[in-house]
């Protein structure tokens, strides 16, 4: 039998169980036993299901207690599970749905069912009802054409114009967001006398306020009549807020759609399986959907990697019809042909032109080095990069307290000069300059680790009797609804008119809340790599753990370093760093297998 390490089981993986077992009328020996653990287990840490296939005839090991668990046969396996009475088949009212090769949750089976039923009815292309020559003069003013090199950007628009679904997929830099401005004002220019409705939305209110900038930023540089310019729009929200959420309904879905054109997201790696399924559910049938994104980002915090399941269904590859199309336009030598039954052949493109770091820019080389699974060239990269750009500090040569009391002080200059500063946008800003990003929450190098030992630093200088003072960040840790702040968002406490007040960057503006009012929040001098999703900073300081952790993995260090715009500080000892570009985060989900080829059954 081949042995595989596992994290620990969670209580609720093992009540579940149980449970599940006695609702069946098994005995906890048998392999219904196992599959119920392990499906509690894997969707709890990100993925969707479990692959029988691939776990059958494993000894799967909890490192730290040596707990066993032997899988079963995959034939073997398959036939107890299907004689189970919790186990049903896909569309059954049963708490384990089995869809070989894999087991779900019955919510987690009947959310992918959606998202993908939804791509797939919308995937293909076709060309809309306006002429060549009524398209060539806005396109080519607004993509003009390039010698002897493709024009990915454009690709993009021209997919998007016979789509209804349009994945344009790029790291940091290649102009998603650029792509986009110039999508709309081709649609607006084209399609304008219809009174279009465009709804901009990302997953968190940073990002959504990142968006909104990056359009009215983007509409300046346009080469598009003004009439046209003016009537793109540049509000972008949470998707939550697009959807009417509240804690108990959302507002929006399939019997009350949203009244909508065209629908951008962006940030779409970041949004999970629920939370997509129910934005699709609430996009009305002559909608088109804009997803925007990089793959090899982590996936979200929830259950599910959407994007990343979408894109590697098939990218840069089209159709032979469509590259002709594509030729009247633009270059096409780069574009490759699809396989005849890839099914989103048309609907996906890849940016590949970095617009924002110079060739020889030592994170522009990493973050590639990184997407290619080259960890031997990335750490020469970051064993030789100028120090100017690029940094590798190695703890592990001197003793702990040294090192975070360096870190501590570096932290400490920064935000000292916010502690006088009562204009909000100046704070807010200089806030974006430095990005203190950990790889773990807990333990010295962990996120909460720093911020204690930070607030310390600052309590002592300026002893206030409680932790509101002027200059301390904040990140709200719940979703507050009535307030219109959700998980992830940051602010900074500042004094006016000697009165504590906390300011979050807003959709449209600045927002002032006073502290008694603010939600449960916490200090964010440091925050962990998965919250740090959606934001950028001129220097990303980016701290790994003491040790070799769980959480350690080539996405987390590529969307880290990928939120720097300047510079780049590593902290943290060879092995870690090593093992991290050396690991993957691998989240099973049956969405990819179900976009790659069409299957009835897989849908219904």
């Amino acid at each position: 039998m081949k042995i595989q390490l596992i994290e620990p089981f969670s209580s609720i993986d093992n009540h579940f169980a149980r449970f599940i077992c006695r609702l069946s009328g098994a005995s906890p020996e048998e392999g219904l036993e196992a599959a119920a653990r392990l499906v509690s287990h894997h969707t709890r840490l990100g993925s969707t299901c479990i692959d029988l296939s691939d776990l059958s005839g494993k000894t799967l090991v909890v490192e730290s207690t040596k707990e066993r668990i032997d899988c079963p046969g995959y034939s073997t396996w398959l036939q107890e599970l299907e004689g189970s009475r919790c186990v049903g088949a896909p569309g059954e009212a049963s708490p384990l749905i089995l869809d070989p090769p894999f087991l779900y949750l019955k919510r987690y089976w009947a959310y992918e069912k959606s998202v993908a039923r939804f791509v797939l009815e919308r995937c293909g292309f076709k060309w809309p009802s306006i002429s060549q020559d009524r398209l060539k003069g806005p396109f080519n003013r607004l993509f003009p054409a390039r010698a002897r090199e493709t024009d990915w950007q454009a690709v993009a628009a021209l997919s998007t114009l016979g789509s209804r679904i349009s994945i344009i997929n790029g790291g940091p830099g290649t102009g998603k967001t650029t792509t986009v401005v110039k999508i709309l004002a081709l649609f607006m220019e084209i399609f304008g006398d219809k009174d279009l409705k465009i709804l901009l939305a990302a997953p968190t209110g940073k990002a959504a306020s990142r968006l909104s900038t990056a359009i009215l930023k983007g509409k300046k540089h346009l080469k598009s009549p003004r009439h046209v310019i003016d009537r793109i729009p540049s509000d972008a929200v949470t998707i939550h807020r697009l959807l009417g959420a509240g804690r108990r309904r959302i507002f929006f879905n399939k019997d009350n759609p949203l009244y909508a054109d065209l629908v951008v997201i962006d940030e779409a790696s970041m949004v999970d399986l629920p939370l997509m399924a129910h934005l699709m559910e609430a996009i009305p049938p002559g909608c088109r959907l804009i997803l925007l994104g990089d793959m090899d980002q982590l996936t979200s915090v929830q259950p599910g990697s959407v994007f990343s399941d979408i894109c590697r269904a098939g990218s840069n590859a089209f159709s032979m019809a469509f590259i002709k199309m594509a030729k009247i336009f633009t270059y096409t030598a780069d574009m490759t042909i699809a396989e005849e039954d890839a099914l989103l052949q048309d609907n996906i493109t890849t940016l590949v032109k970095n617009y924002r770091f110079d060739e020889g820019s030592p994170i522009q080389r990493l973050s590639t080095l990184i997407r290619e699974r080259d960890h031997e060239k990335a750490m020469e990269v970051i064993s030789s990069a100028r120090k100017e750009q690029l940094s590798w500090k190695d703890p592990s040569h001197r003793p702990l307290r040294e090192t975070t009391r360096e870190l501590v002080e570096t932290i400490h200059r920064h935000y000292l000069q916010f502690m006088t500063e009562m204009d909000p946008e100046k704070a807010l800003s200089a806030m974006g300059k430095l990005g203190v990003l950990c790889a773990a929450r807990s333990g010295p190098f962990g996120a909460e680790g720093i911020n204690y030992m930070v607030e310390q630093r600052f309590l002592k200088e300026h002893p206030t009797g409680h932790t509101a003072y002027p200059g301390r960040p904040v990140m709200v840790t719940v979703n507050d609804y009535n307030r219109m702040l959700f998980n992830g968002d940051t602010g900074v406490i500042l004094n006016q008119n000697s009165e504590l007040w906390a300011f979050f960057q807003g959709e449209k503006e600045i927002r002032r809340f006073s502290i008694a009012d603010l939600p449960e929040h916490q200090s964010a001098y440091a925050i962990t790599v998965h919250k740090s999703q959606g934001s950028e900073f001129d220097t990303v300081v980016l701290v790994l753990p003491e040790r070799i952790n769980p959480v350690l993995s080539r996405q987390l260090i590529y969307t880290a370093i990928t939120r720097a715009r300047r510079r780049l500080e590593i902290w943290g000892a060879r092995e870690v760093l090593t093992h991290a570009l050396k690991s993957a985060t691998v989240r099973t989900s049956g969405l990819k297998a179900r976009l790659s080829t069409w299957h009835e059954s897989k849908v219904h």
